[in-house]
């Protein structure tokens, strides 16, 4: 082989070389966009198998009894903790409550109910569901009550 066909090639050994030095920074970059995604999908699943099982948990704090029977109490301060771990679950996943205060955003909130008072109409005036979300990614709205005169 003469210099010429070698450096030629090389050329071609070379512009090999790059071209598979791209598509393996390519697949890096997929792959790392592939995990990302799963990882969201996984949080979205755990979320909407969670969130029913804490708002009912929800629900049930909002009937305690009064009483000053101690084992009762006792009871109800361990359930206290399991609902502080759950909302630390939900911290963990990433999850952020969604803000339920002044005009219904159609983006955030389900407007599921309606009551005549003061104010614009719209304003919301009671939460019936909390509502979450993961980054940019709204994982359920908050369902609420608004005025509407």
């Amino acid at each position: 082989m003469d210099k010429k066909e070698l450096k030629k090639l090389c050329e071609e050994y070379l512009n090999n070389w790059k071209r598979a030095s791209a598509d393996y920074q390519n697949l890096q970059k997929d792959l790392s966009v592939q995990r990302q995604q799963m990882r969201t999908q996984s949080v979205t699943h755990t979320a909407h198998v969670l969130l029913p099982m804490i708002d009912n948990f929800a629900a049930a704090f909002d009937h305690v009894p009064e009483t000053e029977d101690k084992q009762v109490k006792a009871w109800l301060q361990g359930m206290e903790h399991i609902r502080k771990q759950a909302d630390a679950v939900l911290t963990d996943l990433g999850l952020t409550e969604i803000e339920a205060e002044g005009l219904a955003d159609p983006m955030l909130h389900e407007i599921v109910g309606s009551e005549e008072g003061e104010g614009d109409d719209d304003i919301i005036i009671r939460v019936a569901q909390k509502g979450y979300c993961h980054g940019e990614s709204v994982i359920r709205p908050a369902k609420v009550i608004v005025i509407k005169n």
